[in-house]
């Protein structure tokens, strides 16, 4: 049985991290799960295995931060009268965070051109970007296959994909937000098992990648094409 809350993932959304709104959503979960685990025990006689987990972390947003706002000042992103856009040679695409940066063609010029822009944004503490990855670097910790480059912006500089009016802006779209940097603790996730056989411990390093493969082996069968490993197998 799986079951998935959504509360507090949109009350921290809306209203923050520490709110008391999302406070009230974790308790309302909390009491769910506790009431969902006890019917469990009665009907299995006590015979589960129970996992909680979470599928990200989350931080407070101060600032939003457009790059497309600087592509479209470039000229790299054309726009008509209504602010529709009519063609692009660049494009950012948010993912929290961090964001997904497109070239429309693979040309050196335009490459070396984009490149600049954004280490002329990441030399600026003000402007809110941690750090600027190529494609390859970015695909050798895991995420966007397709990307040209990617950004990793600041604690609490969400990016939006916003091409028009200003790069940086106090009012945020969200007061709190994920997919930041992966290295940020507070994007850790949480992970708790208990049940029959599982023994007291930390066990280190879990990504969530290996929630399915140690579950799966827990019941007895494996996932032979899983990327992640079952944390619980002796090494």
């Amino acid at each position: 049985l799986t079951a998935y809350f959504a509360s507090f993932d949109e009350s921290a959304h809306e209203h923050g991290v520490y709110s008391k709104e999302a406070a009230q959503s974790l308790e309302k979960i909390d009491a769910m799960a506790g009431k969902l685990v006890a019917t469990a025990e009665a009907v299995s006689g006590g015979n589960l295995i129970v996992c909680v987990v979470s599928d990200h972390g989350t931080l407070d947003n101060t600032h939003n931060i457009c790059p497309n706002v600087i592509f479209h000042q470039e000229g790299l992103i054309q726009t008509d009268d209504k602010d529709a856009i009519t063609d692009w040679k660049v494009f950012s695409q948010r993912a929290g965070g961090i964001a997904e940066v497109r070239l429309a063609v693979d040309d050196d010029s335009l490459r070396q051109q984009v490149a600049r822009l954004l280490e002329n944004l990441k030399a600026d503490p003000a402007m809110g970007i941690l750090d600027v990855l190529t494609g390859e670097q970015a695909r050798q910790r895991g995420g966007f296959p397709n990307a040209d480059f990617v950004l990793i912006s600041r604690k609490g500089y969400e990016i939006r994909d916003d091409w028009s009016g200003a790069y940086l802006r106090t009012t945020v779209t969200q007061k709190a937000q994920h997919g930041y940097n992966e290295e940020f603790p507070e994007m850790r996730a949480s992970f708790l098992l208990a049940g029959p056989g599982i023994e007291k411990g930390t066990v280190a390093d879990v990504h969530l990648i290996d929630v399915a493969p140690t579950l799966a082996a827990l019941m007895g069968f494996v996932l032979p094409d899983a990327e992640g490993r079952d944390v619980l197998a002796k090494q």
